[in-house]
């Protein structure tokens, strides 16, 4: 809206979603029509139908609960995530594969809803990531005593083709519908941020250290990883991560340095010669 500070925003496809300053409340945009039917998050005033396209920034106010308010958003191909200052997770949009959470229920979703399996489990979220049909969060025990952080956990759920969920070799074609905590990471590992491409999920740790599930652009690791790897040749480690649907980046600690690999067609990882890396 007119004047409104804006603290954090995020690019679907063809739209994008905003969190105001003030009060935490959601603004989207663009264009949600083909695969992405809801992704805007709301209904045309006017016809009472999935809204597909809005040509400038509209609060999204059905389906938050009254005083939420966002603190981090993130927009995928064809559905988007918003994380509340609770802790709670509400996902949106085209609900193929269960990319959304909901519990078994793939249908496309016009409003955010809250996905219960992580606040059910006890969990508060500090981080989301949409990738093209799949999702995944950094959660903590809300039970954690006053006075300690606590760890942050890796939870993913939706399309599992390629191992991109990272629940082991059983579990790498069928969809999982609902939340599930991804097992296999160092027992003192601390998910700090999370990020999906179409093929991976990749999760940050508070100590710098990038663990990939699946295989950024199906090259790297060339073998997908089933289950988390540790992403190698990040000297210093990470502070912060970004996924494309083919590549992926990381700001090295210091932010003196960015690393790139994935698909490297058109020149997307800045690297002389286009090569996949």
């Amino acid at each position: 809206g007119a004047g409104e500070r804006i603290r954090e925003v995020s690019c679907g496809g063809q739209y994008t979603v905003a969190v105001a300053h003030g009060d935490g409340a959601a603004y989207a945009w663009g264009d949600a029509s083909g695969g992405c039917h809801g992704a805007l998050g709301m209904r045309s005033p006017s016809k009472g139908l999935v809204a597909t396209r809005v040509s400038f920034p509209t609060k999204v106010t059905v389906g938050f609960p009254v005083g939420a308010r966002v603190s981090k958003v993130s927009c995928g191909a064809f559905h988007a995530a918003a994380v509340t200052a609770a802790g709670e997770l509400f996902c949106w949009g085209e609900g193929a594969f269960h990319a959304l959470g909901h519990d078994g229920d793939k249908s496309t979703c016009p409003n955010p809803r809250r996905v219960r399996g992580l606040w059910d489990a006890g969990r508060r979220v500090s981080h989301a990531s949409c990738g093209v049909y799949h999702t995944a969060a950094a959660a903590i025990d809300r039970m954690t005593t006053e006075g300690s952080a606590g760890r942050g956990e890796l939870w993913t759920w939706g399309d599992a083709d390629g191992g991109k969920l990272g629940h082991g070799a059983e579990a790498a074609k069928d969809a999982v519908v609902a939340p599930r905590r991804v097992r296999g990471l160092d027992e003192n590992a601390d998910v700090a941020t999370v990020s999906c491409g179409q093929w991976h999920t990749l999760a940050a740790c508070a100590d710098g250290v990038v663990w990939v599930c699946g295989s950024v652009g199906k090259v790297a690791p060339t073998e997908p990883a089933l289950s988390p790897e540790r992403v190698p040749n990040l000297p210093g480690g990470a502070e912060s991560i970004a996924s494309g649907e083919w590549h992926a980046v990381a700001i090295a600690r210091g932010g003196e340095r960015v690393y790139s690999w994935g698909r490297g067609r058109r020149g997307a990882l800045g690297h002389a010669g286009g090569r996949d890396e």
